[in-house]
């Protein structure tokens, strides 16, 4: 797999990006020359363009905007690569418009592939407009005295409610609260012991409910009430066709 190739050409005098006309007189049968509004009529659709590759000079999940001004139905790819050679070993994503929920991206480099489907309503198929720009800066999400068994699942996992939508969840911090005991085997009056009722372990990230549980000294899979700090890149969603970040 690598990035398709583009169809596009450059209407410098009008500084878009447009597509070829494939009308041919045949075409204008029985048509007058009233009839005749545009010289070109028949596009080929769709337009296809890439944008310029981006090199984030890491690799990193991270989240992309752009805004586009630009006539037709659009598809948008976002393809991301380790090496910027973008050829076969490169990731793709397909986004379309009003898309909600949009997974962070993975890579150091990235670019977009546009495919512009012709809709005469809108005229004939350009991108006058196109900017994106890539950005990793991540949110903290801080959760305390979460009690484990009240949530869901069991204690093989324990899916964390998620406080907002996120792209990605990119580390996850969990501290046991202590709790008291009384010794086995030991009978004097007032004797209490504080101990973790367990350690923690991550069983997934997954973005939605990343899921945690905890286990004793004795191997066995706890409840606990515990602290949590994620840190995680804030969602993106298609606010109409531009990809957006809140």
């Amino acid at each position: 797999m690598a990035i398709p190739s583009t169809n596009y050409i450059f209407d410098e005098a009008n500084s878009q990006i447009t597509t070829a006309n494939q009308g041919t007189w045949a075409d204008k049968s029985g048509l007058t020359w009233a009839d005749w509004t545009v010289w070109a009529d028949n596009p080929v659709t769709p337009l296809t363009w890439n944008s310029e590759v981006l090199d984030l000079g890491v690799l990193a999940y991270f989240n992309l905007s752009w805004t586009i001004t630009c006539a037709g139905t659009p598809t948008f790819t976002v393809y991301t690569s380790t090496t910027g050679a973008f050829a076969g070993e490169e990731s793709s994503a397909t986004v379309n418009v009003d898309d909600t929920d949009v997974e962070a991206f993975y890579g150091r480099y990235v670019s977009v592939f546009v495919s512009l489907v012709y809709d005469p309503a809108q005229g004939y198929p350009t991108i006058t407009e196109f900017t994106n720009t890539a950005s990793g800066k991540n949110l903290p999400l801080i959760q305390y005295d979460v009690t484990s068994s009240t949530l869901a699942g069991d204690t093989g996992g324990r899916t964390i409610v998620m406080p907002r939508v996120v792209s990605k969840v990119l580390t996850l911090q969990v501290t046991a609260h202590a709790s008291s005991y009384v010794e086995d085997g030991y009978y004097v009056d007032g004797y209490v012991s504080d101990t973790a009722p367990g350690f923690p372990y991550i069983v997934s990230k997954t973005r939605t409910g990343p899921q945690i549980a905890f286990v004793n000294t004795a191997g066995t899979k706890v409840d606990a009430v515990f602290d949590v700090t994620m840190n995680v890149l804030p969602e993106q969603y298609m606010d109409d066709r531009n990809l957006t970040v809140r």
